[in-house]
């Protein structure tokens, strides 16, 4: 659909689309070496074809010459995925192809029966919530209208819209509703009522009436700045953290310095978990790490941050987070599945906490499973942190 190729080699990067599997989504790159099916990935059909379809593939430098790609469909994520092989195109070194796969001639040498509305790049890896915005404000990349009731109240006005935990709100105004270049986002900020924080799901906001005989407001929503509603770097020991085990013994998650195996300290400062933190982790294990509760009632979207460092047998042994509800330990939601494979060193992961789970009281939990073979030195978990929005 969209391929950005290197002039002097064969190399790209794209958003391509039954290559590797039959009508699903990937990303595409040169001989495969940053591509991988997506999981859960997203399998279209017939019936999904009268609709426009936006998709999104980010690339977040990671360090260590790592990337982590994500791919969206209409800002669903549908796979997320580390790779090494990180390239980078150079201005007057690339090109851009649209509807056309890659090639070591300019213009590339397949086409895609499809019509593309619209299509961009841009020079920064978006967030999940960036996504949703640029989703949401449609193809013709309008703004999306939040309704806003007006009503009268004796020498006052009285303004009420929905909102959502997470926003914040600042009212709009202006005499003449054709100022500004880009519309309402241009008008001033009106007697500065701004940065209005959420009250879900309605806000109401009292003015006295103004003195102009005619005068236009809007309400204008965004993202508030993150605020972590929970972190811990583990320095003040176990706390209301919680371990266990479903499986064989001789696997456990430890809470201290690693040594012998693994990382050569904790991701900051002292102390991380670690399945086991002086020796490989055994065979047939099924071992468990909860949070404490975290209370994410009222909240329209949330982040879950941590570092980690793995070496997990690939394909064999895996990782898996998950969110619980905290009432009975029931799972909501997967955030991330399978963990595996080998990091160079301590690596930075941010993933939205899926819709599921919000409004509730949750848990997440880190769950580590073996088969019966071969044992490597396992999983670290370090600072984990629940953001919101």
């Amino acid at each position: 659909m969209i391929t950005i190729d290197k002039l002097s080699a064969d190399t790209f990067d794209g958003i391509i689309f039954a290559e590797r599997q039959v009508n699903r989504w990937m990303n595409g790159s040169s001989f495969f070496r940053r591509t991988q099916d997506l999981n859960p990935g997203f399998a279209e059909t017939q019936a999904n074809l009268p609709e426009p379809i936006m998709m999104a593939i980010t690339y977040e430098d990671i360090g260590g010459g790592q990337v982590r790609i994500t791919v969206y469909r209409n800002a669903e994520e549908i796979g997320s995925y580390n790779s090494g092989n990180f390239r980078t195109w150079p201005t007057g070194d690339a090109e851009i192809i649209f509807g056309k796969r890659h090639g070591a001639m300019p213009g590339g040498p397949g086409a895609l029966d499809a019509l593309i509305h619209s299509a961009s790049i841009y020079d920064l890896a978006a967030t999940a919530s960036q996504i949703e915005d640029i989703y949401a404000a449609g193809p013709d990349g309008g703004a999306t209208k939040l309704p806003l009731d007006v009503s009268a109240s004796g020498d006052d006005l009285v303004f009420t819209w929905p909102s959502l935990g997470g926003k914040l709100y600042n009212l709009r105004s202006e005499t003449d509703p054709s100022v500004g270049e880009e519309g309402p986002v241009d008008w001033p900020i009106y007697d500065g009522h701004m940065d209005i924080e959420a009250n879900p799901p309605e806000n109401t906001l009292t003015i006295p009436r103004p003195d102009d005989p005619a005068r236009f407001f809007v309400i204008e929503e965004f993202d508030a700045p993150p605020v972590a509603v929970f972190s811990d770097d583990f320095e003040g020991g176990l706390g209301e953290w919680t371990i266990g085990s479903d499986g064989e013994a001789g696997t456990a998650w430890e809470l201290g310095s690693p040594s012998n195996v693994g990382p050569d300290a904790a991701n900051s400062p002292d102390n991380c978990f670690g399945t086991n933190l002086s020796s490989n982790y055994q065979t047939d294990a099924d071992v468990w790490l909860r949070s404490p509760v975290i209370d994410l009632t009222g909240v329209g979207g949330a982040t879950l941050n941590f570092s980690q460092f793995v070496d997990i047998e690939e394909g064999f042994d895996s990782g898996e987070v998950v969110v619980l509800d905290a009432a009975d330990d029931s799972q909501l939601a997967v955030i991330e599945s399978p963990v595996d494979g080998v990091t160079a060193d301590w690596e930075d992961v941010r993933k939205s906490i899926p819709a599921a789970a919000l409004g509730k009281a949750i848990k997440i939990e880190f769950r580590f499973t073996s088969d019966d073979l071969e044992n490597y030195a396992g999983w670290y978990v370090d600072d984990v942190a629940v953001t919101v929005p």
